[in-house]
């Protein structure tokens, strides 16, 4: 399920409609911190860079936020089994994210 949301929302972010607003996206303010690993503080840090690209419509960059802040809030229930994957888990999301940027934004 969280794969099939971040997979939407860089779509949109890539294909999303180019109608212009004012309004500036919201930034990524989820669970991560020093209780996730690492890679998950760098998946929320690719989120927050891409909130500032104006190359992306509004819509994107509030559905990748909103997709975010709906995974991270999922990391403080997980089972401490299934810890060890919410490393890779973030990994991919930051490499799709960089991606996402570099397509659109020129990162």
């Amino acid at each position: 399920m969280q794969k099939l949301m971040l997979s939407a929302a860089i779509a949109l972010a890539i294909t999303g409609c180019n109608k212009k607003q004012d309004k500036p996206a919201p930034v990524a303010t989820g669970s991560a911190s020093a209780d996730v690993p690492p890679e998950c503080n760098e998946y929320k840090a690719a989120i927050e860079k891409l909130a500032t690209c104006d190359k992306l419509p509004q819509q994107a960059r509030d559905q990748l936020n909103a997709a975010y802040e709906q995974t991270s809030k999922g990391w403080a229930n997980l089972p401490a089994a299934a810890k060890p994957n919410l490393a890779s888990g973030c990994k991919a999301g930051t490499d799709a994210v960089i991606a996402a940027a570099h397509q659109a934004c020129g990162w």
